[in-house]
């Protein structure tokens, strides 16, 4: 009888369902902001994105969707946590079976903690986030924040607001008239005109020049010209006769 009990009882054990832990997986993900502890809110799933190196055995996951076309997206400390990993992922259609692609990885940006910058969001599309302690150890708890700019702070407002523009329009002091469609400047080229990284001038453009600007956008070096043999001669015999006549005047008015 003792036996035929335990029996019943394993076989139904085997049918309770035990509720995945908030958190844990992709499924359950919830939204930035939210603290967590990987070490009590998730189980260990392996590593990370392409970036880390350990990280990623405790795990849990973030979503969220995307109102601009970048954002940042670091780590805080809500507890005794001191490092962590991260991979942002790309879902093709909202749902984790979408994931298809890698958008960015953060290991140790602000000593053990990530703070690093996305550009080329799709707006409206969803991500995910990962994030995991390093290695096998528990570390304590963190908070992702994920902060977009606003509506108005895009490439193309004119304005170096968003994160990652050198430049956007009209507002392009660091490479005049070459801003690109992405608020990026293109790579300098000598011969264009415009004075960009690493030039002195280019061209005609060579106000910070004294003689020009020479074939590889520097400034031609200003030169003493050289005197001829004959000249330093006749130089250093007139430096003589300039002594002895100041001699021979002091040697009179004595």
């Amino acid at each position: 009888m003792k036996i035929r009990n335990l029996i019943i009882a394993l076989a139904a054990v085997t049918f309770i369902a035990v509720p995945a832990m908030a958190q844990d997986d992709c499924a359950t993900a919830v939204a930035p902001g939210t603290a967590t502890d990987p070490c009590t809110d998730g189980t260990a799933t392996g590593p990370l994105g392409s970036c880390t190196s350990g990280g990623g055995v405790f795990d849990v996951w973030y979503t969220f969707t995307a109102t601009a076309a970048s954002a940042r997206i670091r780590t805080d400390v809500s507890s005794a946590g001191t490092d962590s990993d991260y991979v942002v992922l790309h879902s093709a259609d909202g749902t984790c079976a979408g994931i298809d692609a890698e958008v960015g990885c953060s290991e140790d940006e602000t000593g053990y903690l990530g703070d690093i910058a996305i550009e080329k969001l799709v707006v409206g599309d969803t991500y995910y986030v990962q994030l995991g302690s390093w290695g096998d150890s528990c570390t304590g708890g963190y908070t992702l924040d994920v902060t977009m700019p606003s509506d108005g702070d895009i490439c193309g407002d004119g304005v170096i607001n968003a994160f990652g523009e050198e430049c956007d329009g009209g507002d392009d002091a660091a490479c005049v008239g070459l801003c690109t469609a992405t608020c990026n400047c293109p790579p300098p080229v000598c011969g264009n005109a415009v004075v960009e990284a690493g030039e002195e001038c280019d061209g005609a453009n060579d106000a910070a020049c004294l003689l020009g600007c020479d074939a590889l956008c520097a400034c031609n070096p200003v030169q003493t010209p050289a005197l001829p043999a004959w000249g330093v001669v006749g130089l250093a015999l007139m430096l003589l006769a300039g002594g002895a006549f100041a001699f021979r005047r002091r040697k009179e008015m004595a």
